[in-house]
């Protein structure tokens, strides 16, 4: 049979060579010295992953006993429940928003206390007290100060009505002397303005009534009598100022006010006790008589 010649290999560079066409996306790879560009590029890689890295590692650290701790503070929302949040919990999770907070509280705090002491009155230091109890800042030396404001204020309005019920320039003048920065020195000082003498041209025998108030401290009897006897002398002076003679006094009974702290405490007066007394003054009245009229 005839020999059938097979096909032998086909050189590269034959005529019978073939090119074949490369498959996918031609792919540059990066140069052996790395440019500024490739530079950027992988290093930017690099924190993106570093920062997932701790961002996971720190969610796997928040241990069960610091998440209660931290849910405890938020609880209480005080300066003292975050405290003990970073005592428990020194180095916590939630350790810098603890310090955070604590701060701007305490900020908070020293800033309603500075109102409250620059009104120095005693509702401002009830509100401060009612707002930031639970706190425990400056709460002990509000409530003094307000005990304290609530006395002066009973003085003061003691004062003011024995004033209005003498109704006299030396009266007007004295309650200035003393008070004369109060709220009620301004009303004073108008009533003493007005005050002016009149002439009475007639003999008579004038009766007017007088009343007047006392306060007293000490235990419940020892205040209220010390409160009558104020009263009682205060009616017969104003009397006398008006060169009269005291008829038919009379002091109604006394219902003694339990004291704040600082009072019952530091100066031993568990009882504030006010009187109020009346009396008729009687005077004669001669020919063309002046007598002094005050408002």
């Amino acid at each position: 049979e005839p020999s059938v010649p097979r096909p032998g290999p086909v050189e590269p560079n034959s005529a019978h060579s073939v090119s074949q066409p490369v498959s996918g996306p031609v792919i540059a790879a990066p140069p052996t010295k790395l440019s500024p560009k490739w530079i950027a590029i992988i290093g930017g890689g690099v924190m993106v992953l570093t920062a997932l890295t701790v961002a996971i590692s720190l969610m796997g650290r928040i241990s069960a006993a610091d998440q209660s701790a931290w849910d405890k503070a938020l609880h209480g929302d005080t300066i003292a429940s975050y405290e003990s949040y970073l005592k428990a919990v020194p180095d916590g999770h939630y350790a810098a928003e603890a310090q955070r907070l604590v701060a701007e509280r305490e900020k908070k705090i020293e800033e309603a206390w500075g109102a409250a002491v620059r009104q120095n009155t005693s509702a401002a230091m009830q509100a401060y007290i009612t707002k930031y109890s639970g706190e425990g800042r400056h709460i002990a030396e509000a409530r003094s100060i307000a005990d304290d404001l609530d006395k002066k204020d009973v003085e003061l309005r003691s004062a003011y009505d024995q004033a209005l019920q003498l109704k006299t320039r030396v009266g007007y003048s004295n309650f200035l002397m003393q008070y004369a920065n109060s709220a009620l020195a301004v009303d004073i000082r108008n009533r003493l303005a007005q005050c002016h003498v009149q002439v009475v041209a007639r003999s008579s025998a004038e009766r007017e009534p007088v009343q007047a108030s006392g306060v007293g401290q000490g235990s419940a009897g020892v205040a209220c009598d010390q409160a009558m006897n104020t009263a009682l002398n205060r009616v017969r002076a104003a009397c006398a100022m008006r060169g009269g003679a005291v008829q038919n006094e009379n002091a109604a009974p006394g219902n003694p006010q339990r004291n704040g702290w600082t009072e019952r405490n530091l100066h031993g007066n568990e009882y504030t006790c006010t009187v109020s007394a009346t009396a008729v003054c009687v005077r004669t009245v001669g020919n063309n008589a002046q007598r002094e009229v005050c408002p």
